[in-house]
């Protein structure tokens, strides 16, 4: 039997699509209520909550072959003289780059986004004010970045009236109430600072603006969040910008200022190069002008000294000789000297950009600088965000002193070939000037002293040069980004989505009531009706529905609800009942029938008259007895007399009153009488006995109303003279996990001829509902110990 009172109460405890839907259709109020509610909520969201906008911009990442095509800039480098911009983008790193802090926070200080304005003390989309629609801009001189303030501007006669200034300042609210009046475009000073005030419309009207000002960090945040980018696809350098914000023509003056303020970051970047070059360049110019002064001085002196003009080559052949040594070791000596500076200036300064294009011969050479001037402004580029422990500059480092010793060694190898190039041509140059015997020696000391002139002109000409093509190089930069597309957008709002906010209400407002009617059905442990008892081994014999309300139950009233000719419901089902009980006890052969039940409450005294009622309706003479002296509910039916069952069997008075019941004929109650003390020892009087068997000589049904079983042991007694129990379970009182306890009673017959009667089912036609309470009242009237004779 446990077995399968477990199985039983599994199945029992499973909510059925069918059962749901009877109990929504039962409570289709809440539903009604729950979505106009929601509905109201939704519509009261969209009311107050600001509207934003979208608006999108297309900007092409140019490749680095494409960005100074056609320039002149780029014709040099073809020609090999300088290459300066040897980088290719990598578009995932220039998105990180335009969103990155320094871009967001140079955007905000130019648009002054960290100033809010609206007409309306609390934010809405309609009360927002910027560019045409605002007439005056504010900012505060010397603010601190972080530093709060709000403050109310009032236009009146052509004046500015400033009132209720709040700020903070190291965590001190401070909260001004003095009122400030000044003239547009002039200062006023508060305790906040001074208050600049320019006025952007010529003709004001009197009107109230809310300001507030938020720190460059929180605004940096917010800024953030309104922004997103992304790639058109993965093999493109299209990115795809979008904003959203409360007024659509800021929008578009965001994306705008972001791509000017990240072009502007990237042209800086790359003329980081161009610019260290020119400083070597000027600095060089410099020393070799001072040389060349010296040398020119020299040239005067040694003439006067020697009274020496000009004279021409004695030996026109071996001059000519001579001179193309001399130009070989010119073009030599300008490159050992070369080779020299820069090995001294890698020497000495071991993080700086190597200066290029400065005539090395040596391709390898010049690969090698270059290379390490890309790495080197690879490296500070990614400090700007990182740190040095980042693993990428820790990689790029080591690299960077790999390539500084292999550079050092290729000069080392280029000026050991330059001096035996020179060696050589010293050489040669030896034995041409041998043979120009003739050749005074004063002519000769004066050319070696011009050859020293002619050397220093000729590089003080060549870095002129380079310094020219470095300066255009740096005016024909041009822009690492192309607007492919400008910002643009739709009239129509993207937030909050109206459509969407509305669904999102109706479905809320169905899913809350559906979900409170099946967490009460999940939760309800009680007998919820005729379907939780179809398991029971106990024969049933009929259910009675719920007649009226629960909260204002008509079965808790003193009167009858069966009627004559009466085709109610409640009628059909006591008809039922009686048809069924008529045939369980054999056609009149047995004619007590005992009430009981687990439950006080259960309706077992309403369903004993209203039985007896019906049968009485039928032409039987029917009595009731009630044997519930504690609570006496049948008594009153009758009225309540002070005398009856009770009384009886004290030996009190010497015959049971039997009275009959005003409204319906046939049926008679006898009425329990004084609450005994002791009305389970009355029970074993002799005189029961005898009243039941002159009651079986008199009527043709008795039903004995009888105390719970559970409780009292009244029932048990009183079992003896029944024929059959009939055992009352009410519907939303009685828990199911009791249900196998009535099988074993009837299993057990530990009463006679048990059959169960289901009361207080919500519905009469087969669907049951899960509205009832649990009430223990019953309780309070065993305990009550009064006795009155």
């Amino acid at each position: 039997m446990e077995k399968r009172s477990n199985t039983k109460s599994q199945a029992n405890n499973v909510v059925t699509l069918k059962e749901l839907w009877y109990q929504c259709l039962s409570n289709w109020k809440w539903f009604v209520l729950s979505v106009m509610a929601c509905l109201m909520v939704a519509g009261a969201y969209l009311w107050v909550t600001p509207k934003e906008y979208n608006r999108s911009a297309t900007i092409m990442i140019k490749p680095e072959n494409n960005r100074n095509s056609g320039s002149f800039t780029s014709q040099l480098q073809n020609m090999g003289d300088m290459n300066l911009f040897g980088t290719v983008s990598d578009v995932q790193n220039e998105i990180l780059c335009i969103q990155s802090t320094d871009i967001m926070l140079e955007t905000v200080k130019r648009m002054h986004l960290d100033y809010t304005y609206s007409s309306r003390k609390h934010l809405t989309d309609k009360g927002i004010l910027y560019g045409s629609n605002l007439p005056v801009e504010v900012l505060v001189e010397d603010i601190r970045p972080e530093q709060g303030l709000s403050m109310t501007l009032q236009v009146k006669n052509k004046e500015i009236v400033i009132t209720d200034l709040q700020t903070g300042i190291d965590g001190v609210e401070i909260n001004d109430n003095n009122e400030y009046v000044c003239q547009p475009d002039s200062t006023v000073k508060t305790d906040a600072g001074v208050i600049r005030v320019h006025l952007k419309q010529e003709n004001l009207t009197e009107r109230t603006i809310y300001i507030t000002r938020h720190g460059f960090h929180s605004s940096v945040r917010q800024l953030q969040s309104k922004l997103s980018f992304s790639l058109a696809n993965k093999q493109s350098a299209i990115i795809n910008m979008a904003c959203k914000d409360f007024v659509p023509a800021r929008a578009e003056d965001i994306l705008n200022t972001i791509v000017t303020v990240y072009n502007e970051s990237w042209v800086k970047d790359k003329n980081l190069l161009a610019i260290s070059t020119s400083d070597f360049i000027n600095e060089r110019i410099r020393v070799i002008e001072d040389e060349l002064g010296t040398v020119d001085k020299g040239i005067s002196s040694f003439k006067s000294e020697n009274n020496m003009a000009d004279v021409s080559v004695a030996s026109t052949q071996n001059i000519a000789q001579t001179i193309n040594s001399e130009n070989a070791i010119r073009g030599y000596t300008n490159e050992l000297y070369m080779v020299r500076y820069i090995r001294n200036f890698m020497t000495q300064n071991n993080d700086k950009l190597l200066p290029t294009g400065l005539g090395l011969s040596s391709a390898a050479i010049n690969s090698q600088i270059d290379e390490y001037n890309a790495q080197l402004l690879r490296r500070n580029n990614i400090l700007r965000y990182s740190s040095d422990s980042n693993p990428l500059v820790v990689e790029i480092n080591n690299g960077l002193t790999a390539m500084h010793a292999a550079v050092l060694v290729g000069l080392d190898n280029e000026k050991v070939r330059l001096e035996q190039l020179i060696q050589a041509e010293k050489s040669n140059q030896e034995k041409y000037a041998g043979r120009i015997s003739n050749t005074p020696k004063l002519e000769s000391d004066l050319r070696a002293i011009e050859r020293q002139q002619e050397v220093k002109e000729q590089l003080y000409l060549y870095l002129l040069q380079k310094r020219e093509e470095n300066e255009l190089t740096q005016a024909f930069t041009a822009y690492n980004t192309r607007i492919v597309a400008n910002p643009y957008g739709g009239l129509a709002p993207v937030a909050p989505k109206k459509s969407s906010i509305m669904m999102l209400a109706l479905l809320l407002g169905l899913f809350l009531p559906l979900n409170v009617i099946y967490l009460r059905m999940v939760f309800n442990t009680v007998v919820r009706g005729r379907k939780d008892m179809e398991g029971l081994a106990t024969p049933f014999v009929g259910e009675i529905p719920q007649y009226g309300s629960k909260r204002t139950s008509k079965n808790s009233k003193d009167e009858l609800v069966v009627k004559a000719n009466s085709r109610s419901v409640i009628n059909e089902a006591f008809r039922v009942v009686r048809s069924n009980l008529e045939f369980m006890l054999d056609n009149g052969q047995k004619k007590v029938v005992m009430m009981t039940s687990f439950n006080p409450g259960s309706g077992k005294t309403f369903v004993t008259a209203n039985l007896a009622a019906s049968l009485a309706v039928k032409g039987k003479k029917v009595v009731a007895v009630d044997f519930d002296m504690r609570h006496a509910s049948l008594s009153n039916y009758v009225g309540r007399p002070g005398q009856g069952l009770s009384n009886y069997l004290a030996g009190i008075i010497d015959s049971c009153p039997i009275l009959e019941h005003p409204e319906q004929k046939n049926l008679s109650i006898i009425p329990s009488g004084t609450i005994p003390p002791n009305p389970t020892e009355l029970l074993y009087s002799d005189r029961l006995s005898a009243l039941l068997e002159k009651l079986k000589a008199d009527y043709d049904l008795i039903f004995l109303d009888c105390p719970p079983v559970e409780m009292l042991a009244d029932a048990s007694i009183i079992a003896r003279y029944a024929d059959k129990t009939l055992f009352v379970v009410r519907s939303g009182l009685m828990e199911r996990e009791m249900l196998p306890v009535i099988d074993s009673y009837y299993e057990e017959q530990k009463l006679p001829n048990m059959v169960v009667l289901l009361n207080g089912t919500e519905k009469y036609n087969g669907h049951y509902g899960y509205h009832y309470g649990y009430y223990h009242h019953y309780g309070d009237y065993y305990n009550d110990d009064k006795f009155t004779v």
